[in-house]
């Protein structure tokens, strides 16, 4: 018992959260490599204050953006809209899913991120960073058409086609593309699949989902891989704590580091008010937290800017007739950095 109270005490977790929350950020060793990195993102805030868990969810309409197995379950027609942050950059996610009798659901999504107008920076000889004058910008779009059907009892399945746009263009900077344009743009398309299996009227829910198979067709990325990921997940509301659902996701994305996103849901005011908060971390992080916690101290260590702390909130009404969810979440990714900011409200007609 003395031991357990020791590696729960707050001054080891203070100590574990400031070891992952203030390390430097390490880039995995094919960033950069893939095009249409944005499509790695959550774009729904229910998923985002999870840590990115949403495989093995009853997402319903944000399921577009996730597995899209989700939407099978939607009874009535629903349309989502959202704000999307990250790192400077912003996006507006918007869905529409329309169940029709026993051919299934069908669903359209957009979403994507825009950096608005920048001055690009490069970096001296000196190692400084310096403006390299102009403005430029990068875009980033993604129009998604899904369906999805019961199996059965238990068990779903969707596929959602996607085509992906990305712009870059510049005036003025001393900035080129790849190809050695000052312009570009590129486009591709994907698919992902997923199925959910559903037990105990959806207490216990798998989910499975393959994100992101395609290629790109044109622009000065063709012939690079698109960032194909795995994802599995479960989420469990245990019978003695009906309020509270926990889930976790594990992602696997082409040649990058294994990634487990644990998170819960607490139902504070029943079908009304929820609180939310997830982890993501990666298996280095996990492997940096056995070294510490043995005493071999994190030199060396740098966390990945994809993952960290998240946490939000949701509220559930009714107004002029129609079921309405809002959902918020922030993402701490580090301390250095400004948190990220989502919102999201689902309208079921």
């Amino acid at each position: 018992m003395k031991a357990m109270k020791n590696l729960t005490s707050p001054a080891l977790l203070a100590a574990v959260f400031s070891l992952f929350q203030g390390v430097p950020f390490a880039q995995s060793s094919t960033a950069g490599t893939s095009p249409f990195e944005f499509l790695e993102l959550r774009y729904d805030a229910r998923s985002i204050a999870l840590g990115g868990a949403s495989t093995a969810l009853a997402d319903d309409a944000y399921g577009i953006f996730s597995n899209p197995a989700a939407i099978a379950y939607a009874a009535s027609p629903q349309a989502v809209v959202g704000y999307r942050s990250f790192d400077g950059v912003y996006g507006i996610p918007l869905a529409y899913i329309r169940p029709e009798n026993d051919k299934g659901v069908f669903g359209i999504g957009v979403c994507g991120l825009t950096s608005g107008n920048i001055s690009p920076t490069g970096i001296d000889n000196s190692g400084a960073a310096v403006s390299l004058g102009g403005n430029a910008y990068l875009d980033d779009y993604s129009l998604s058409l899904a369906w999805a059907r019961k199996i059965g009892d238990f068990l779903s399945a969707g596929v959602t086609a996607k085509a992906i746009y990305e712009l870059f263009n510049e005036d003025g900077a001393a900035v080129q593309t790849v190809d050695g344009s000052e312009n570009g743009s590129t486009f591709g398309i994907a698919l992902d699949a997923g199925c959910q299996a559903r037990f105990m009227n959806s207490r216990l829910i798998y989910g499975f989902a393959l994100r992101n198979l395609g290629g790109v067709l044109s622009g000065y990325d063709k012939g690079l891989p698109l960032p194909v990921e795995f994802a599995a997940g479960v989420s469990y509301v245990p019978a003695s704590v009906p309020v509270l659902r926990l889930m976790i996701d594990a992602d696997k994305e082409r040649d990058n580091e294994l990634t487990f996103e644990p998170g819960g849901e607490w139902e504070i005011i029943k079908n009304q008010l929820f609180a939310r908060a997830g982890y993501s971390f990666s298996w280095s992080d996990l492997q940096a937290l056995e070294d510490y916690l043995s005493g071999a101290g994190e030199s060396g260590y740098t966390r990945n800017s994809m993952t960290g702390f998240c946490c939000g909130a949701g509220l559930k009404s009714a107004i002029a007739g129609r079921k309405v969810s809002f959902d918020a979440a922030v993402e701490f990714l580090t301390i250095a950095a400004s948190p990220n900011i989502s919102l999201s409200m689902l309208v079921e007609m």
